[in-house]
């Protein structure tokens, strides 16, 4: 038996296609990205019911989307893992920005911090 299948087996004895699950992966990726909540209700009605015709409605939201059917069916993770939009970095003037919003407590433990992972380790000093 390969790995894959012993994973879905898994999950599908955990309960991960049942509708409360589905249905809390749908409320999760829609609050991550910003989906207007009216597109939801479609969906989950579809689901819910497990009809033939409601599943061109998931598809199409999947697709608009750009959510895996395979995370929202069955809460495979390697589906997840691949849905992930890498966060770009920061730029100078966001970082500035952030920065002159933190109370003055704020920037002291923001600057320890910055301090204690810049600090040379021992290791290094030796080397």
């Amino acid at each position: 038996m390969s790995a894959n299948y012993i994973a879905a087996r898994r999950l599908e004895k955990a309960g991960s296609g049942s509708f409360e699950s589905i249905k809390r992966r749908l409320e999760y990726i829609a609050m991550e990205r910003n989906i207007p909540a009216d597109e939801l209700p479609p969906v989950l009605a579809g689901i819910k019911r497990n009809t033939g015709p409601s599943y061109p409605r998931v598809i199409e939201f999947c697709d608009v989307h750009g959510i895996s059917l395979d995370w929202i069916y069955t809460g495979d993770l390697e589906a997840l893992r691949t849905m992930a939009k890498p966060q770009p970095e920061p730029t100078p003037e966001q970082v500035l920005k952030v920065k002159r919003q933190l109370s003055p407590r704020d920037r002291t433990i923001l600057y320890r911090s910055i301090y204690e992972r810049a600090k040379p380790t021992k290791w290094l000093a030796r080397h």
